[in-house]
């Protein structure tokens, strides 16, 4: 068994470390163990799936923690990279838009253990009774009359889940879903034109939240509609649902922002 090398990130379930050529996802230990035979199990859908997703080598025991091997993905998260090159925010942009229309031409007819779109996202919406009450379920009936399809949705597609080096990479497959792509790209706008920003960003990034944001989400946008048969208008239509499924999340200063869109979604939709 390899030592465990650096830290290289942290968050509510795991720890990630440098683990010889790899990396070692180590699950704290109240961390359900059918959750982390989810991640296996998709993490083994995405390597079928996926060339650029970093390849689960499978599951092992650490000093009594439960931990998942995967490829180790060399670069640098893009928000990283929009914090040293904010002047290249054009080229990543692109580069954001090219690497999702490679994930929606992926067909998912066949792959039962992903979870369908409305399945995926129903449980979310519901989540958010507390806060919108008789409107959840007006909300999930708008949701049902939506187009549907069998495709690789990521789920929670934006910068700090995608690493750029001499290849790029996706990360964090774990709220992948089989849907309509237009799904997954109205939870990045969402993301991208959200007020939230993550606590360790750059004092650049937190001074100019908004201004970068929106460009990277506008210019996101113009390449993914260039290369695809949909516009904007069509994104539009799945705002509402996705935005009611994000509300749960209670991030830092989004949820005002987000009741605020939801609202003006219920009255642009006529619900």
């Amino acid at each position: 068994m390899n030592d465990l090398g650096k830290l290289l990130g942290e968050g509510q379930t795991a720890e990630v470390f440098e683990y010889g050529d790899k990396v070692l996802k180590i699950f704290y230990k109240n961390t359900p163990l059918v959750d982390i035979n989810y991640e296996k199990a998709m993490g083994m859908i995405i390597n079928a799936l996926v060339s650029n997703a970093p390849k689960l080598h499978g599951k092992l025991c650490y000093k009594g923690r439960t931990g998942l091997l995967y490829e180790m993905a060399a670069g640098n998260i893009l928000r990283k990279e929009i914090e040293d090159k904010p002047f290249q925010i054009a080229k990543i942009a692109k580069c954001m838009a090219k690497l999702h229309l490679r994930v929606h031409q992926k067909s998912t007819a066949g792959w039962t253990d992903i979870p369908a779109q409305n399945d995926r996202l129903i449980p979310l919406i519901k989540k958010s009774r507390p806060t919108l009450g008789k409107k959840v379920d007006l909300v999930i009936d708008y949701l049902e009359t939506l187009p549907k399809n069998e495709l690789l949705c990521h789920g929670d597609f934006h910068p700090d889940n995608i690493i750029k080096g001499k290849k790029a990479y996706i990360i964090d497959w774990t709220n992948a879903y089989s849907g309509h792509p237009l799904s997954d790209v109205a939870r990045t706008v969402i993301i991208l034109k959200s007020p939230y920003v993550p606590s360790d960003s750059s004092l650049l990034i937190k001074t100019f939240t908004m201004t970068l944001k929106n460009l990277l989400n506008n210019i996101y946008l113009k390449h993914y509609f260039s290369d695809s048969e949909y516009n904007r208008e069509d994104v539009n239509r799945y705002v509402l649902p996705l935005a009611c499924a994000r509300l749960c999340e209670q991030l830092p200063y989004e949820k005002k922002w987000l009741i605020n869109l939801i609202e003006s979604e219920i009255k642009r939709v006529n619900l």
